[in-house]
């Protein structure tokens, strides 16, 4: 999958036959545009993203593409996180589009089948100074305190498909929102009654949060996309979260 975004051109491996977390799905290429957009000095977003000089997590980061375009758009340091079997992906994905960070940071740890090396783990704990790190985070099971805390921005796409994991996934928002941190969500709508029944749970756990208006459409990337749903027939929001 190769496409333009933020000047560069990006080469993304997707892996359909091993996860739905190894593809690049639609919700995913909108919150980039999103982002890239909001970068821009005069853009149609006025509570515009600002990402320069900013600490950012990405939550199920699979291919790694939204980290690298957080990377891209001056983020100072980008933490992806997934389940630790996907993250053999995330890291070759670094590797093929930012190699200048990988081989000038050594503390980017790498990943062998699955598991993240012990030695590079260490390196990579928080305040490493690493301007990317990959690190393994299951949802609900307080590991959280892991990342070193104090978020600008989390970062959430197309997270809503399996209703079971919502509760855990609200554990996990509530755990790295802090007061100043800002979490940003976009989800391809599929099942209105579920995924309107997390935004009730997240605002019944303490998350108050508002829905953007979106300018921003996965067409016009000139590219296939997995899904197969244009995306005037299942709809995709963009949801702004933050702690009471």
């Amino acid at each position: 999958l190769t496409f333009t975004i933020c000047g560069r051109m990006l080469d993304i491996e997707q892996r359909l036959w091993e996860s739905v977390g190894a593809v690049v799905w639609d919700a995913a290429l909108v919150l980039c545009r999103y982002l890239e957009e909001c970068s821009q000095p005069r853009g149609v977003y006025p509570d515009a993203v600002r990402l320069k000089g900013k600490r950012v997590l990405e939550l199920g980061t699979g291919t790694g593409l939204l980290g690298i375009v957080a990377h891209l758009l001056g983020a100072a340091e980008v933490i992806l996180t997934d389940r630790e079997e996907i993250l053999p992906i995330t890291w070759d994905n670094l590797r093929r589009n930012l190699p200048e960070v990988i081989l000038g940071h050594p503390s980017v740890p790498e990943v062998t089948h699955g598991v993240l090396l012990k030695d590079t783990q260490e390196q990579s704990g928080p305040n490493s100074g690493a301007p990317i790190q990959i690190r393994p985070l299951l949802w609900g099971a307080g590991e959280e305190h892991t990342l070193g805390g104090d978020f600008d921005y989390v970062f959430a796409s197309d997270l809503l498909y399996n209703s079971e994991h919502h509760e855990a996934l609200v554990q996990t928002l509530l755990a790295l929102c802090k007061p100043g941190t800002v979490v940003i969500m976009v989800q391809k709508w599929r099942d209105a009654s579920k995924e309107s029944m997390f935004l009730l749970q997240a605002e019944n756990a303490g998350l108050k949060y508002e829905q953007l208006t979106l300018h921003t459409s996965p067409d016009g990337f000139g590219m296939w996309r997995w899904s197969g749903f244009p995306s005037d027939q299942i709809g995709i929001q963009i949801f702004r979260f933050t702690c009471h």
